[in-house]
């Protein structure tokens, strides 16, 4: 995740930090803040997560799903929608869960 760091921070984050409002601004102007790091790895996984479940469940629906199954009488309406909507929504409090073990290792906790 360092890596992954440290390739996004010249090239998007720094720019998209300075664009905050001053006071903001200020708390997230440094690369080895805690703060910035948890922000930063909270953006890189949640944008990332979703992108990862989009293409996944994408093609899991078009190459392996079984379009009988929406022919099914428990079948609800909207179903799919419903599906993406709570995957969607539940992403960014997984996302909160994850952060402290990836800040950690960033913070050298790790034997990685």
């Amino acid at each position: 995740m360092d890596l992954v760091l440290n390739y996004l921070d010249p090239v998007l984050l720094d720019g998209m930090y300075a664009s905050l409002p001053a006071p903001a601004a200020n708390m997230l102007a440094e690369r080895d803040t805690v703060l910035r790091y948890c922000v930063s790895l909270w953006l890189v996984l949640a944008f990332g997560g979703s992108a990862l479940y989009l293409i996944g469940a994408s093609a899991s629906f078009f190459f392996l799903f079984d379009r009988d199954m929406l022919r099914h009488p428990k079948f609800l309406k909207n179903q799919i929608a419903r599906e993406i909507q709570l995957s969607l929504e539940s992403l960014p409090w997984t996302v909160a869960v994850t952060v402290p073990w990836f800040l950690f290792e960033l913070l050298g906790y790790s034997r990685l």
